[in-house]
């Protein structure tokens, strides 16, 4: 299943021109093009790495990673789904925003999912936003 995240286009670098043989010769559209992306490149790493717009099912800038916002369960320490949509097996996760002191933990981490995993958190009813790459 393809991920339903959204792309955050500032974040991002542009899309590449595709190049054909022009009797194996190097034009200057192409060589323009070539620099137009390292140039871009170069922007986009220099101090610029995004974390995004921190709205849920947004990839969170051009780190492999997406934002989604939960409301923990009415009983503290109650396992919660959260989708995630990655596409893959999370790796980890961080409190980005909370309503209330919160210790979000893992659950069933062998059950996770390419779009699922399993949490458990110390308090009812926070609200919290977490970054999960």
């Amino acid at each position: 299943m393809a991920s339903q995240l959204k792309d955050v286009p500032d974040a991002l670098v542009g899309g590449f021109p595709a190049f054909s043989e022009t009797q194996d010769k190097f034009t200057s559209l192409m060589a323009q093009a070539v620099t137009s992306a390292i140039r871009a490149l170069i922007g986009k790493a220099n101090g610029k790495i995004s974390f995004g717009n921190g709205i849920p099912g947004y990839r969170a800038g051009n780190v492999d990673a997406a934002y989604w916002d939960v409301l923990t369960p009415g009983v503290a320490d109650t396992e919660f789904i959260v989708r995630h949509d990655l596409g893959r097996v999370p790796v980890g996760y961080q409190v980005v925003r909370a309503d209330r002191s919160v210790n979000i933990y893992d659950s069933s981490y062998g059950s996770w999912t390419e779009q699922l995993m399993f949490l458990k958190a110390s308090v009812a009813n926070a609200s919290v936003k977490l970054m999960i790459w």
